[in-house]
Formats: structure tokens, sequence, C-alpha cells
């Protein structure tokens, strides 16, 4: 046939596309020969919004679908959704074997021309097949070495629609009904970096009543307060089609992890990371520096972050393991017990990636002590009678308590909101050997009904630590004595 001047824009160069036998390796790329063709994943942090921002899709696979007998000529339409072309279509691609044979010892086509379309900025481009000496199987495969693409929307994925024509007026215009159809979803979007901070088993971090919480009650001289993953998504590619890694999202620039807790009892580098699990004694002081500066009761731990994560505890996989975040005390201090270290961390994108650079952890570990909790689920102080909390400890050492007073609902309907009136802290020492009674004026009070709980921290091992909840009717002397119980039992009990 004829082919227009407009069709001819894009000069014809030697095989940018080849037919195959079912032999022939493709390499990366989109197949759809395939049953249920395998869409590609790429960083979603990526800039890839112009013709010097780009991704690599790789090779794309299209069933010829129909056979065609010597000399004769088909024409493939290329249409992309949501992606440009980077660069022309006639310029960029390159062949395997000698051109325009293929690779395989397969019948080549006798020519392969690019006729329209497949410019830079363009999102389609028409080939003309020409079949060779011995034609083509209706089942060879067409290969096609695209340019790289461009889309300004990294969420809704690239699809790829081809077209097989016999015609080439019909492939030019792409309005008439094809002989063949192929599409599906060449490339999706997701994110290229995982970043979890994850707390360890609270006994990793546990200090002990038995050296008066200067030490950890795993006998060790670090602690395990959690850790933190940062690496990069399995399966994810960069720019280039391959393997996404900290390096194509991250850039050079002070990354930290800001840790506040109460580190009061250790020095300006006792917070640290750690590649190992138990943090080992392998605390990273020399690749991670760690300053302190108390804010009130609270303590800031800086640490400094390896440039773009290259290097351990961290590193450019998918399979790295996580770093851990250790506490090594003094030995001499008493270790505050704190709920939730929280963290702040910082890190900084590379130039060509839109990566967040901002995460805040609402806790990434605790610190905790072992000892006992006792409980009075249910406390009164009625009218008419005499109440009284007993706290025993048979052990050789003293143990200091606090005891936290809630009160409990009011039964005034529409009233105010019962509350503590009195004593809502409870504070004091057990002696060894001996006991602490709380009553009279020291017990606590409310402003409506005369009932609450109290739970008590007490420094003292579980298997010395006991507590009475005590009522004694003033009038007949009747004694009604409650067990305090202990409330999913201990850490490090004894």
């Amino acid at each position: 046939m004829k082919i227009s001047a407009k069709m001819t824009r894009i000069a014809a160069v030697s095989a940018s596309v080849v037919a195959t036998g079912a032999a022939f390796a493709v390499g990366a790329g989109f197949d759809l020969s395939q049953t249920t063709p395998t869409t590609l994943t790429y960083a979603s942090e990526l800039k890839a919004a112009s013709t010097t921002a780009s991704m690599s899709l790789g090779n794309l696979t299209v069933p010829l679908g129909a056979g065609m007998t010597s000399g004769t000529q088909y024409y493939l339409r290329i249409d992309l959704s949501n992606g440009k072309f980077a660069a022309s279509a006639a310029s960029g691609p390159t062949t395997t074997g000698t051109s325009p044979g293929t690779p395989g010892g397969t019948q080549p086509f006798a020519a392969v021309a690019p006729l329209v379309g497949g410019g830079t900025n363009d999102n389609y481009v028409v080939y003309a097949l020409t079949a060779g000496a011995s034609g083509q199987q209706s089942t060879d495969p067409v290969v096609v070495y695209v340019p790289n693409v461009y889309t300004s929307d990294m969420v809704n994925p690239i699809a790829v629609t081809t077209k097989i024509y016999t015609g080439g007026e019909a492939a030019a215009a792409g309005t008439s009904t094809p002989l063949k159809t192929y599409s599906g979803t060449w490339a999706k979007f997701a994110t290229g970096i995982n970043v979890a901070a994850t707390a360890l088993p609270a006994a990793s971090a546990t200090a002990t009543v038995v050296s008066s919480y200067k030490k950890w009650s795993s006998g060790t001289s670090y602690g395990g307060i959690g850790t933190l993953l940062i690496n990069p998504v399995s399966g994810v590619k960069n720019a280039a089609g391959t393997q996404v890694g900290l390096s194509d999202l991250l850039g050079a620039g002070t990354e930290t992890l800001v840790l506040t807790g109460d580190f009061s009892a250790g020095g300006s580098t006792s917070v640290g990371l750690s590649d190992s699990p138990n943090c080992g004694g392998n605390v990273q002081t020399a690749a991670f520096t760690a300053s302190s500066a108390t804010v009130g009761v609270q303590t800031i731990a800086t640490i400094t972050l390896p440039t773009n994560l290259a290097s351990a505890p961290f590193g450019a996989t998918s399979a790295s393991a996580p770093a851990y975040i250790c506490f090594t005390p003094n030995g001499t201090t008493a270790i505050p017990k704190v709920t939730a270290v929280t963290g702040q961390l910082t890190l900084v994108a590379n130039t060509n990636s839109t990566t967040t650079t901002g995460y805040t952890f609402a806790t990434v570990g605790a610190i905790s002590r072992d000892g006992t909790t006792l409980q009075a689920p249910f406390l009164q102080v009625p009218s008419g009678w005499l109440a009284r909390i007993v706290l025993t400890n048979t052990g050789t050492t003293a143990a200091t308590y606090t005891g936290t007073v809630t009160a409990g609902p009011s039964n005034v309907v529409g009233g105010t909101a019962n509350a503590v009136a009195t004593n809502g802290t409870l504070t004091g020492t057990i002696p060894a050997g001996g006991q602490s009674i709380i009553e009279g004026t020291a017990m606590p009070t409310f402003t409506q009904s005369q009932r609450g709980f109290v739970s008590f921290d007490i420094g003292g091992l579980n298997s010395v630590v006991n507590g009475v909840y005590q009522l004694v009717n003033a009038t007949t002397g009747s004694v009604t004595n409650q067990n305090m119980v202990r409330p999913n039992n201990v850490i490090g009990q004894n």
C-alpha cells in the first residue's frame, strides 16, 4: 500500500520490532501473550513526570494473533494511557541478533518500520510489519523495545492497548475495528520504602527491684527498647526498572531519630542503634552519636543516622533486618519507668523522589520495672464503717509504694460527676518484714458516692508483697476482708 507523507514522519530504522518463536526469552517487561500478564510495580515516590525524569518499562511483547503469508503487511498500533514516551521510539530501540534477524533462529520479518507517532511526548506509535519469505505464524510474538515512559500521575496505573490492523491508514487513525486487540495494565505504583517502629517485649528493658532498679532484670548491661525498620519494599522497581533501593529514594543530608523518654540513668551516649537482635553490646556508637538534653522530667536522645542509610544496621536491600534501639544505664542511678518512649524520624529525600521525610511514632517501646501491682477493684468508704488497706512485705528489703485512686460513678442522676475529694494518691514504704496500714483520715474520700478503685505500684518482689482491703462495722464489729488482686500478674516476678 501507499503510505502518506503524514505517516512517514518518523524515518524507518532497522528492526526496532522483531518477531520471535516461543523459545525466545524476553527480558524484563510486559508480556501480553500471557493469560494474565504480570504488571510491573514502580515506587510511587519517584519523580517521573518529564522527558528528563522517566521510567524504563522494559520490553512489550504482543501476540501477532493471525498468520501472514510472505510479503504481506500488518500494522501494529500501541497506545499508552497515563503515560508518554520520553524519547523517540524510532531512535531508541535496539535488537539482539543481526538486524533484521531475530534471536533463536526463528523466521524474521522482512522489514519493520515505524510509521507514525512514537516521538518524544507522544502516547502512541504505529509499526508496519512485513512478513518474511516463509511468512509468520499466528503464535509469533512481536517484541517492542520501547523508550522510557513518563507520567505526572504516580497514583493511577499506566495501561497499554495494542491493535493489529491489515491497513496502515486504519492503524494510523486507530478508530476502525482491528484484526486483534490486546490490552493490560503495564505498570502500577506503590510505596517503595518501608518505615516502621516496633516495641520489643517488655522483658527486654525491665529494671529489677533486686538492684533497686539500677540494672536490668535480664542481667545484661543493655536494654532493648524497640526496633526501627527502614528498607526498600521487595518487588518494587526504581526508574531503571530494577529493584528499588534506599539510595533511589533517600539523599544526602542529616537524618535523625529523636527519642523522647527518660534516659537520666545513662550518659550522653547511652542510647544508640545496634545491628544485633539483643543489642549484644554492639551499639553502634562509632556510626551513631547520641546526645541528651533534659526537658522537664523527660530526656531527648538524638541519634544521627548514616547517609542514605547505606551502612549497618541499615542496608540497601529489602531483606535488611531492623536496627535495635538500645539503652545502656550507668548502673548507679535508678532507671525510671517510661510507659511509652516516643520517636521522631527525619529523613532526606533524593532529589529524584518525593519520599516522605517525617515520621512520628507514638511509641517505639517502653522501659519497665518489675515488682508488684496490687488492686482493690471496688473500694468503698461507707458511713458507719471503718475502711483500711493493709500492705504486707515479708521480704528483707523495704518496698516503696504509690497508690492511684479513681472515683466510681455518681449515683446522682444528672448531678455532678463523682471525683476523688481527698487522698487521690497514696504513697509510703512497707518496712522489711512488716506492714503498712492506710486507714482513718489517710483513706481516700469522694465528692459523691463513696466508691471507686485503687491500684498500687510497689517496689517489692511479687512473691513477698501482699495486700488486703478491709471493712469493719463500727457498731457490730463484723469484719469483711478482700484480698487485693494482681492484674496480669507482673514482669520478672520472683
